[in-house]
């Protein structure tokens, strides 16, 4: 919604989101010699100005993130007041979040490249491990706990920059506002079954939530689902919660994901927390190593074009079919709209190619459900005419044009050595 509203030093330009407890804005602040500045403002709501729980709840946000620096977590500027209202002014991605990344994608049928998608977890795991371990000035550790990790809260930027944002319901050893007895708050389908449960958390609930995160990205649904719309009848939610609290989940099967992803999500999804990876950084080893063995790059600057591409700032090219695991299925969608990725079936020819990956980059990907295809963005040109020709091909390591010219001249000896003899 576009705006242009004075809110103390910054101008408003509009609203990005509006939530129970707040609304966040998009805004600019200007200063001397013509500095200009833009960033976020999420400033509680006006009717809840008064109620002492939400404002500290929104205090103690602020408490807790402003002190974290870290290239994974959105940097808090400042905690301020204006005519009663208090504001966080926090920094500005220019970027997506995760979730309206998966619906763009599930529209068309895709799903994020398992390399990407690992990439994406990792960085998100070195900002909760910076946060889970983050000690303040005296030495004392705040044992931060995030609650609230979900596709919502991650932010992909259009440099391929990952950032997790919205500590509002983190729970650290200094908060002032502590969260009251039997009220679940956080996304029911991210949740821990500890957190289902309203027990205790420490830092093994948020990476059982990204290990949800991850199987979503992988299989493109979530682990815990309860079939038809979620929240509409409150029978819903509950069968959800039963499900998250018995970890009642399918674990993709082997082939379905890559192997080392697979063993991620194992030991991430898991009903007792002991049964783990205990720490953020651990399960960000495993990724790194995942990536490290996979065929895509995984790299920031790959992911920056892929979700430029998915997102509709470039279409969606220079993207290779390989016979490896599934990162993409077929649109069973009907959409119609003109700017979505259109579908081409892959044939078993194509996708079959001894392991090898097509070299011509193909506009468009995807597949019959029974061939494992994946997507994996390319930077090599279509190769040329010049390039396709029997001088620059070559067999096993040998060009092929000194194979024809020994054979065309051995054949001639043969047959000179022939006509001696008669």
């Amino acid at each position: 919604m576009a705006i242009e509203v004075r809110f103390g030093r910054y101008q408003l330009l509009h609203r990005i989101a509006q939530g129970g407890m707040a609304e966040v804005y998009l805004a600019q602040q200007t200063g001397p010699a013509g500095f200009s500045k833009r960033l976020v403002i999420k400033k509680i709501h006006p009717h809840l100005a008064h109620n002492e729980e939400f404002v500290g709840m929104f205090l103690d946000e602020a408490r807790v993130a402003a002190q974290l620096n870290h290239p994974n977590i959105a940097q808090i500027y400042e905690l301020g007041e204006d005519e009663g209202q208090y504001y966080i002014a926090m920094e500005f991605i220019d970027g997506w979040n995760l979730r309206q990344v998966n619906k763009k994608l599930r529209r068309v049928g895709l799903r994020i490249p398992a390399e990407l998608a690992a990439r994406i977890a990792a960085e998100v795991c070195a900002g909760l491990d910076y946060a889970h371990r983050f000690k303040d000035p005296s030495g004392r550790n705040l044992r931060i706990v995030h609650r609230d990790i979900s596709p919502q809260n991650i932010m992909i930027s259009r440099d391929g920059v990952v950032k997790v944002i919205d500590f509002g319901i983190a729970k650290a050893a200094t908060n002032q506002q502590l969260t009251q007895g039997n009220v679940l708050k956080g996304k029911f389908s991210y949740m821990s079954p500890e957190q289902a449960a309203g027990k205790k958390l420490d830092r093994r609930s948020d990476i059982f939530s990204l290990g949800v995160v991850l199987f979503e990205m992988l299989m493109g649904e979530k682990p815990f689902r309860v079939p038809g719309p979620i929240g509409k009848r409150r029978s819903d939610n509950t069968e959800l919660l039963r499900r998250i609290t018995r970890c009642d989940f399918r674990l993709p099967e082997p082939g379905e994901v890559p192997d080392l992803l697979r063993e991620v999500v194992r030991q991430t999804i898991t009903l007792h927390r002991q049964d783990r990876l205990q720490t953020a950084r651990a399960m960000r080893d495993m990724l790194e190593d995942a990536v490290e063995r996979m065929p895509g790059p995984g790299s920031a600057r790959q992911l920056a074009r892929f979700i430029a591409q998915a997102m509709g700032d470039q279409p969606l090219e220079g993207v290779q079919v390989s016979a490896s695991l599934p990162s993409l299925e077929p649109s069973q969608s009907k959409d119609n709209d003109p700017q979505a990725t259109q579908i081409v079936p892959v044939t078993g020819a194509t996708a079959s190619t001894g392991g090898q990956s097509l070299d011509a980059p193909t506009q468009i990907l995807g597949g019959d459900r029974d061939i494992p295809t994946r997507i994996r963005v390319s930077n090599r040109p279509e190769p040329s005419f010049a390039e396709t020709t029997i001088p620059h091909s070559r067999v096993g390591g040998i060009g092929v044009a000194p194979v024809v010219i020994t054979m065309v001249a051995g054949s001639l000896l043969g047959l000179l050595l022939a006509y001696l003899t008669l």
